[in-house]
């Protein structure tokens, strides 16, 4: 029964971050959040990761598309165990999520578009007056 509970809080958690990265506006925020998210990561969690999986400093996107990049290429090349598959894919899918989130910004500011549509609108192409 605790176990269920663990996983649900962790599915809100991630959940929560995700959405923490839907609503930042800048890249700052978004290197904040993913810091944010990494902190949270225990010690006996970050313990069973390869250890050129740990993370290191994030200060900037290229930070975390380095990152990323490290994490996804150590998931693709070498089997881990189920811990360190989920563990694994769960810091890959923020990273990715952050990444394009930053990558979005920044293309607005370059083109001066500063209409907010979230990452799942932009995949389907849906803008902000058709929702």
């Amino acid at each position: 029964m605790g176990q269920h509970f663990d996983e649900h809080d962790e599915r809100l958690r991630r959940y929560s971050f995700l959405d923490s990265l839907e609503d930042a506006d800048t890249e700052r925020e978004i290197v904040g959040i993913v810091r944010d998210y990494l902190a949270r990561l225990g010690p006996a969690e970050l313990a069973t990761l390869p250890e050129d999986c740990w993370p290191g400093r994030i200060n900037d996107r290229d930070d975390i598309a380095e990152y990323a990049l490290r994490v996804s290429r150590r998931r693709a090349l070498s089997p881990q165990s189920v811990a360190n598959d989920a563990l694994l894919d769960r810091i890959v899918n923020l990273l990715n999520h952050a990444a394009a989130r930053v990558a979005m910004i920044t293309s607005r500011r370059r083109t001066g578009d500063e209409e907010d549509v979230s990452l799942l609108d932009e995949a389907v192409g849906r803008k902000e007056e058709d929702v």
